[in-house]
């Protein structure tokens, strides 16, 4: 009889169990972005550490610290005992290999398309289990815009800069967030080369390119008063377009942010198409 009942209790335990809802993991996060895609979807309370880059919202920068995303801090994540590590898809890296090896379940978020930042809050609201799915919707009618009329763009992302002149620039090229975030409006991107994402032209290059604007694309710097003096004293003065944001470099849910810029600064309002 004691049997019987000790089993019907293993048994009522056990049913209880399945029927509860699982608890959310507690997760590492080794990007920015990441880390915003986290707190965007109300999973910050399971959020036990970042990089030191991670600097939005500004409560992350209180989590605990476990290195940058190129060079892991595995010690500290072994003592933080994580459900998941949440990692950048750094081609050729060793993190995977090196998680694996210490039995720390991981998932690769990709950062490199405006498509990836719907990607990652998918697997992050499903790896959560935060049920966010309002959250990602929202996020995806913020890119229901009314195009613009066509205009050919080079998105710049940084220069080299002597003596206060220009040397050489970086462009975004066809295959980055920043050339899906100017289709969106209806630009096109004037560099169309396939190659590196982020290719570095010298000025002779740039010259024999046609475009109708550059957009300077960049995040929060004392230099950017430099930057803004070197392009204003060049022949494309009035053609260039100075987007400097914190969101504007990190491939978050705050893209929308940027894109609202670029359509404010070119005269026109996003709505629904």
């Amino acid at each position: 009889m004691r049997n019987l009942i000790l089993l019907i209790s293993l048994y009522i335990s056990s049913l209880a169990y399945s029927l509860s809802p699982p608890v959310p993991p507690k997760v590492i996060s080794t990007l920015p972005s990441i880390t915003e895609m986290i707190y965007y979807l109300g999973g910050e309370s399971n959020l036990l550490a970042v990089t030191p880059y991670c600097k939005y919202p500004k409560e992350a920068q209180e989590k605990e610290k476990i290195g940058s995303a190129y060079s892991l801090n595995l010690e500290k994540i072994v003592t933080l005992k994580p459900g998941v590590v949440f990692l950048a898809p750094i081609k050729g890296g060793k993190n995977e290999k090196l998680l694996s090896k210490l039995g720390i379940s991981y998932e690769a978020i990709p950062y490199e398309r405006l498509e990836d930042i719907e990607k990652g809050l998918k697997i992050i609201n499903q790896s959560m289990r935060l049920g966010a799915h309002k959250k990602i919707e929202s996020f995806q009618k913020s890119f229901e815009i009314k195009k613009l009329k066509p205009k050919e763009v080079l998105i710049v992302i940084g220069e080299d800069i002597k003596a206060g002149s220009l040397r050489s620039v970086r462009v975004a090229g066809t295959n980055t967030f920043y050339n899906d975030i100017i289709e969106k409006i209806g630009f096109t991107n004037a560099y169309r080369q396939d190659g590196a994402s982020y290719p570095k032209l010298d000025l002779e290059r740039i010259m024999k390119l046609k475009f109708d604007y550059i957009i300077r694309v960049g995040g929060e710097s004392p230099q950017n008063s430099e930057v803004k003096k070197s392009w204003l004293e060049t022949s494309y003065a009035q053609r260039i377009k100075f987007f400097f944001a914190d969101y504007a470099v990190v491939p978050g849910p705050r893209i929308n942010l940027l894109l609202k810029d670029i359509l404010d600064v070119f005269g026109a309002k996003s709505r629904k198409n």
